[in-house]
């Protein structure tokens, strides 16, 4: 299952493949993270496992297809 993210500056989503990463400038041993339509840093978080959902994944489960991300309203209808 390919991680759904989004940025929460312009609202760009996508999979974490598509995330732009770069050496931190700073601090040679860590990374920073770009989006790549507004190319603002450290602005992207993780989606909501659920189709069509762009929902910031808040909690999780195990399921028989592996770990899953959810959203509060995806994991409540789980309950």
């Amino acid at each position: 299952m390919r991680e759904k993210v989004v940025c929460e500056i312009c609202g760009w989503h996508g999979t974490y493949d598509k995330v732009l990463i770069a050496q931190h400038p700073f601090n040679l041993c860590d990374k920073v993270q770009g989006c790549q339509e507004c190319l603002e840093i450290n602005s992207i978080w993780t989606a909501c496992n659920t189709p069509y959902c762009h929902e910031m994944a808040t909690c999780g489960t195990s399921t028989k297809q592996g770990y899953k991300r959810l959203c509060s309203k995806h994991y409540g209808k789980l309950q």
